[in-house]
């Protein structure tokens, strides 16, 4: 898990909730109008699994440095 690397929710989010859905680790809670970041501490550095599953490509991340953080999204499964 890490307190610097999180999901950032955009504009362009449509509230479709598959954030909310997707991720194992309780990082999103369902808000009025878009997901809410609520554990950003529960994410793990790298996974980019939301931002895959996310249609409206909606999601970035704070502490995006580019690498993958040895991530296994790629296997079908989010870190």
């Amino acid at each position: 898990m890490s307190a610097t690397w999180f999901p950032k929710v955009g504009e362009q989010c449509n509230n479709c909730m598959v954030c909310v859905e997707f991720c194992p680790h309780g990082v999103y809670e369902n808000g009025e109008n878009v997901p809410v970041v609520v554990n950003p501490e529960n994410c793990v550095h790298g996974c980019r699994g939301c931002e895959s599953e996310c249609p409206q490509r909606a999601i970035s991340y704070q502490g995006d440095d580019g690498s993958s953080g040895g991530c296994s999204f790629s296997r079908g499964t989010c870190c």
